[in-house]
């Protein structure tokens, strides 16, 4: 079964798994893993776009800011390129996964891809939904039109074959 080990001392994938078979010192100098892709040897890209929502009306949420921040910094520490997004509209939500989308079609198939959601989220008759700040739902029908539907999110990321794809909400 193939893994892959990612910690925040820098190390590179073969490194950190031969330090872990060997117990031999980890070398802090590795470079980014290489990948023999379709195209030949290339340097792994990883991108990372995270949406923290805390400022609801009426009641903010306490953590989702401070866990995207958390989280950005330790994706940076593991070699991601990471765009963040805090307290977002719906406007800001959609240009953001738009221009992550475009950024991961310019960066090719050796990209590894990571949507982080943290907010209110709704799911309604098998779709999921998540909720801006500025959200104003009365009633369900209108979360397609004043939410963003998780499955246009993804779409954005599916667009090119990937390495990998990981959405957390």
């Amino acid at each position: 079964m193939r893994s892959r080990w990612f910690d925040l001392s820098g190390e590179s994938c073969a490194t950190a798994a031969s330090a872990l078979d060997s117990n031999a010192p980890p070398d802090s100098t590795a470079a980014a893993p290489e990948i023999d892709g379709p195209s030949g040897s290339g340097v792994e890209q990883r991108f990372a776009l995270l949406i923290g929502n805390a400022s609801y009306s009426p009641a903010a949420l306490a953590n989702p800011v401070q866990d995207v921040r958390l989280l950005a910094w330790t994706l940076e520490g593991m070699g991601f390129s990471v765009r963040r997004v805090e307290n977002a509209t719906l406007a800001a939500m959609q240009d953001a996964v738009i221009a992550f989308g475009e950024e991961l079609d310019a960066a090719g198939a050796n990209a590894i891809a990571l949507l982080y959601f943290a907010g209110h989220g709704v799911q309604h008759e098998g779709g999921n939904f998540l909720l801006p700040v500025d959200a104003r739902i009365p009633a369900p029908h209108y979360l397609a039109t004043r939410s963003l539907p998780l499955d246009v999110a993804v779409a954005q990321l599916a667009r090119c074959p990937r390495r990998a794809t990981i959405v957390a909400i």
